[in-house]
């Protein structure tokens, strides 16, 4: 019982972040307050190779921070070739050369001073370029793709930077499930694709790691001693978080999970949950969530253990708004 108590803590504040959300009052949000005084929009960026979950993790941090207050832009929109154009080319969609990333920054700054832009746009069904369309700014703007930090003119203009890192394994069975099911492609030329794409991800995408406030880490649980597909492990690492005076070490586990929490006092801190994290924690962190966001997201769980990574990392888009507001 104690145990269960515990997990709390590690996933404070934060809630599910997997459906739609209902307002809970009328007031302003304390969130909306931090907004206001911050007097930009909070630019979250997150990154990681092809079928890493990057689209299904934003979708699900939107819904935990309120969908009114945030619009997402994906970096495939600024393509510079459509699909047909990279293979006469010779290049891969993860060769920052078919990407304007120099038009990307620039829309992101002016999104910051609060001025729209003209987007362009990619349909990943066809692999076609569209004309731009209208683009407001938001509050809270998430940008995510295969480079949203790879250049210092990005980074100069992300609030927080976000890698998706899941185990080749792991990535590997989304890519073919998401590629073969929503995109008609077949099984085979998804993994020619994927064998084909490794040099450039690893030359262009897999260094924004380095560059990353938060990297998210998936592989298959390993709670029994083995892999299993039943369940997910998700290891959080995190850099610039305020120093502690001393290591602080944090261990607890039960019926199905366990979580270890280390936080460092150079400014890093280590999150590991292995399993499924009682669904009575996370109802306690959806509450303490709506405190301060204003909403409440309705639990439809998919895997518990990714929602506690968007409980993770939304705790720390909230932290770094309160940090930086006026």
């Amino acid at each position: 019982m104690h145990a269960r108590r515990a997990l709390v803590t590690p996933i404070l504040l934060l809630a599910l972040a997997s459906a739609p959300a209902r307002a809970q009052s009328q007031k302003p949000a304390l969130l909306d307050r931090w907004l206001g005084q911050l007097g930009r929009p909070f630019v979250i960026a997150i990154a990681g190779d092809s079928g890493s979950g990057k689209s299904t993790f934003a979708r699900g941090l939107t819904q935990t921070l309120g969908p009114d207050r945030v619009k997402t832009i994906c970096v495939d929109d600024y393509h510079r070739l459509d699909r047909q154009g990279r293979k006469r080319a010779g290049v891969t969609a993860l060769n920052p050369a078919a990407t304007d990333l120099g038009r990307l920054a620039r829309d992101l700054g002016r999104l910051r001073q609060g001025r729209s832009i003209m987007k362009p746009v990619y349909d990943h069904g066809d692999g076609t370029l569209a004309g731009p369309e209208p683009f407001t700014p938001a509050p809270i703007i998430v940008v995510e793709g295969l480079h949203p930090f790879a250049t210092r003119a990005l980074r100069d203009n992300v609030d927080l930077a976000v890698y998706f890192d899941p185990s080749s394994r792991v990535k590997n069975t989304w890519k073919i499930k998401r590629d073969v099911g929503e995109r008609g492609h077949s099984e085979q030329a998804v993994r020619r694709s994927i064998r084909a794409r490794k040099p450039d991800y690893r030359a262009h995408v897999e260094p924004q790691r380095g560059q990353a406030d938060v990297v998210v880490r998936f592989d298959w649980s390993r709670l029994d001693g083995k892999p299993s597909q039943q369940d997910l492990r998700v290891r959080l690492r995190e850099r610039n978080l305020r120093p502690t005076p001393r290591r602080v070490r944090r261990n607890r586990s039960g019926p199905g999970y366990a979580l270890r929490s280390e936080r460092r006092a150079d400014g890093t801190g280590i999150t590991t949950i292995d399993g499924r994290p009682p669904s009575s924690a996370m109802r306690r962190a959806e509450r303490l969530l709506g405190r301060v966001t204003g909403v409440t997201p309705r639990i439809e769980r998919r895997s518990a253990t990714l929602d506690a990574a968007r409980v993770l990392v939304a705790k720390r888009v909230l932290r770094e708004i309160a940090r930086r507001k006026r």
